[in-house]
């Protein structure tokens, strides 16, 4: 049921609309299924496409903090912060449709306050990651206080039921259709039924 719902998002104007967002708000995002596959992406750091999601030990602690992580929040929460496995802040959205959990909208790859140098440096020991680089890239990921994110989620949710409203209508227009192909097939079935009782010759009308 989840992959059926999945396939009628308009995933077109979805990217226009989540684009547009990043360049408004400087805010990255994402659509991701509940097992943490990537749907839909715009924006995103240079840490995370050239150093963390690159490569595949630190890329795996990204998809664990996208599943595992983004559980420790309630269906009926709104929205959902939390600090990814590789450091940098997160904020999830689940998107839920017909009362069913989806996927999940992403935005993040940001700091609450000054990144934590030795850390990182650590990481990159630990990864191979070339040291001056890593930490360029991640000078250029922004510092968002707590209030501007909480801010900027309320656009995010405004989009978050666009895709649920838009979502729900084609469900509804594919169930119309199902449901008029239905009718159609079985009146063409009548037709063809009344059209061979008729020229039965075992066939006599009253």
């Amino acid at each position: 049921m989840k992959s059926e719902i999945l396939s009628h998002i308009d995933f077109e104007t979805i990217n226009f609309l989540l684009e547009g967002f990043n360049k408004l708000t400087g805010f990255v995002t994402a659509i991701e299924d509940l097992e943490g596959n990537v749907l839909s992406q715009s924006g995103w750091r240079k840490a995370c496409t050239e150093f963390h999601r690159k490569n595949p030990e630190t890329a795996i602690k990204c998809k664990i903090s996208d599943v595992e992580l983004t559980k420790g929040f309630k269906i009926d929460q709104k929205y959902h912060f939390y600090k990814c496995m590789n450091g940098l802040v997160d904020v999830v959205v689940p998107i839920v449709i017909n009362r069913e959990h989806i996927a999940n909208l992403f935005t993040g790859q940001f700091f609450f306050e000054e990144m934590d140098v030795p850390f990182f440096k650590k990481q990159a020991e630990t990864y191979g990651f070339d040291e001056n680089a890593y930490l360029e890239a991640l000078s250029k990921v922004p510092i968002f206080s707590e209030e501007k994110a909480k801010e900027v989620m309320g656009v995010l949710l405004n989009i978050t039921e666009i895709i649920i409203k838009m979502t729900h209508e084609k469900l509804y227009q594919t169930e119309i259709n199902n449901e008029l192909r239905k009718s159609e097939e079985q009146l063409v079935h009548s037709h063809d039924l009344m059209r061979y009782m008729l020229t039965s010759r075992n066939f006599t009308p009253n």
